[in-house]
């Protein structure tokens, strides 16, 4: 197994910005309090430094645009695309936090709309079924420590903390709760898509798909698990559907290609239906 493809890294000046903003502004703290320099000439540096923070700014966006195009000539999807290249420019656990709020609001507004991700021509099977009775038990007891805390604790400021940490925790839970809904397994026409909420995915051609079958695995430590020519797409560590493939094949994970995969592995509410709508080949 291998990834092929294009990687991403973080700008060479993104790193070096990350060093050299703290240390200038530290320094300039120094001199200003020893007197080295005068108010006057700290504003300037300080605009100065604004200016030149402005410019790389500017480098660095112009340097994510470019890989964005760069990964969108290499067929990976518009919001793939548009995450891998921040990380151009940004840290990756910010990346990561930002795809994470915005799958949130996206998943909500789609829950609402009643309008899954499911493009023409597909048919959607649903997954997650332990993970939603989880989330939802999890939800209940968000509210009930927000009521909790308001007939416990006496400082209002503390109260007005919890709740709004309860109710971001709740709404993110939901959000998370409508992903599972909106963005279930699709098998297209010439692709089985499977997902995990808006954590991940992956894309399967379907004419090198041979057979599937039920069987069921787990102790997987991570939601996409590639090893020996597998790859596992596991929920609450665990998957319930074995699809199997013609020979090596290059499947797409996260927006990734990652070649010589011989199975892909998922779970789903109802096996016996996606197995269904799979095709059978000798092979």
């Amino acid at each position: 197994m291998r990834r092929v493809g294009t990687s991403t890294h973080q700008h060479p000046v993104a790193r070096i910005l990350k060093v050299l903003a703290p240390l200038v502004l530290l320094i300039e703290a120094v001199l200003l309090v020893f007197n080295v320099i005068d108010l006057n000439d700290a504003v300037l540096l300080e605009l100065a430094m604004e200016f030149v923070f402005a410019l790389v700014a500017l480098v660095m966006a112009t340097a994510a645009r470019v890989q964005y195009r760069k990964l969108r000539r290499s067929g990976m999807a518009r919001g793939d695309a548009f995450f891998a290249a921040l990380t151009v420019v940004l840290p990756s656990p910010v990346v990561a936090v930002l795809r994470h709020e915005i799958g949130v609001l996206g998943a909500l507004w789609r829950w609402a709309r009643r309008r899954p991700d499911v493009r023409p021509g597909g048919t959607a099977v649903q997954y997650g079924q332990e993970v939603r009775t989880f989330v939802a038990v999890s939800i209940f007891l968000s509210a009930l420590e927000i009521a909790v805390a308001e007939l416990l604790i006496p400082w209002q400021w503390l109260r007005i903390v919890l709740c709004v940490i309860g109710i971001y925790g709740a709404v993110w839970l939901l959000g998370f709760l409508a992903a599972t809904r909106t963005r279930p397994h699709v098998v297209g026409p010439d692709h089985l898509t499977l997902r995990f909420a808006y954590l991940a995915r992956i894309d399967v051609p379907l004419a090198a798909v041979t057979r599937a079958h039920t069987v069921t695995h787990g102790q997987y430590t991570k939601t996409v698990h590639i090893d020996d020519g597998v790859a596992a797409l596991a929920v609450m560590g665990t998957t319930t559907v074995a699809v199997r493939l013609s020979g090596p094949t290059t499947v797409r994970v996260n927006g990734e290609d990652v070649a010589a995969i011989r199975e892909v592995r998922c779970t789903c509410d109802e096996a016996a239906a996606l197995i269904a709508l799979l095709p059978r080949r000798t092979g």
